[in-house]
């Protein structure tokens, strides 16, 4: 497992991060950095298939890889600092993970923000290649398509900067296997239909600009939620509103004010 880990001298909380789908746990510097002046300390772990994590990229054996590596993430890290609260941020993909690991583990997380969650299917997209894909997972799993056509590096954020840097990280990667996909698809719906199970309080943000992935699944898990639950849309924010200059403040102001609420 490699974690990357960001500490802060006043030690207020934790927070632990889930990182998207075809990037890493790096990309979260400056929000882990703002973070810290909080008084987070803050631990990301790269996930299977993606960044420092060993093995082929974008190949996953089940999703659950995912939530077990993030629940082995909170207990170590609840092991080391018992007497603080602990907090969840997924992004994107992490937004989903996130939301099953606070369906399986009620208790784990004082709150969580769920940054643009992936809750909506790809299936109709790509629905022409749905039963090869499905031959490929059984006959050569380990076997990655890109993922590319659904997006472009430019519709990730509004800064042309952070966009570039996205372009040339050399730990970003757009392969997808059969497994990460079904696996999403199936997660997607289990989160959903699971969302009576988060006695976490729950706070989605979201970009109106968003051309990634669709609000309107992270909508309909909030309308689902039967705790306490915030929802924010960014006006004019893409996808990544931890990487735009213009609105990050209101984004990192808010997430981490939720979580300041829950000390």
């Amino acid at each position: 497992m490699f974690v990357r880990r960001w500490f802060s001298s006043r030690k207020r909380a934790s927070v632990v991060i889930c990182h998207g789908i075809g990037e890493h746990s790096g990309r979260y510097d400056g929000f882990a950095t703002y973070l810290n002046g909080k008084g987070f300390d803050v631990f990301a772990a790269d996930f299977p298939g993606h960044g420092m994590h060993s093995g082929t990229r974008g190949f996953i054996k089940s999703f659950d890889d995912f939530t077990s590596l993030v629940k082995e993430v909170a207990d170590r890290v609840k092991k080391i600092q018992p007497e603080l609260p602990l907090f969840l941020f997924g992004h994107s993909m992490g937004g989903l993970i996130a939301t099953r690991v606070i369906e399986v583990h009620p208790d784990l997380f004082n709150a969580a923000a769920l940054s643009a969650p992936h809750l909506f299917s790809a299936k109709e997209s790509v629905k022409n290649l749905l039963p090869l894909i499905s031959i490929i997972r059984r006959v050569a799993p380990k076997t990655t398509f890109s993922s590319s056509s659904r997006f472009t590096p430019a519709d990730l954020s509004n800064n042309e900067r952070a966009v570039q840097r996205y372009i040339a990280d050399p730990y970003v990667h757009d392969r997808v296997s059969p497994n990460l996909f079904f696996g999403l698809e199936d997660s997607i719906e289990q989160a959903l239909k699971e969302a009576d199970r988060i006695m976490t309080p729950t706070l989605i943000v979201y970009g109106s600009a968003d051309r990634v992935v669709d609000p309107v699944g992270g909508k309909e898990l909030y309308e689902k939620i039967n705790v306490e639950k915030k929802m924010l849309e960014i006006p004019g924010g893409k996808h990544e509103l931890f990487a735009d200059e213009e609105r990050r403040s209101q984004f990192f102001g808010a997430i981490s004010s939720f979580f300041l609420e829950h000390i």
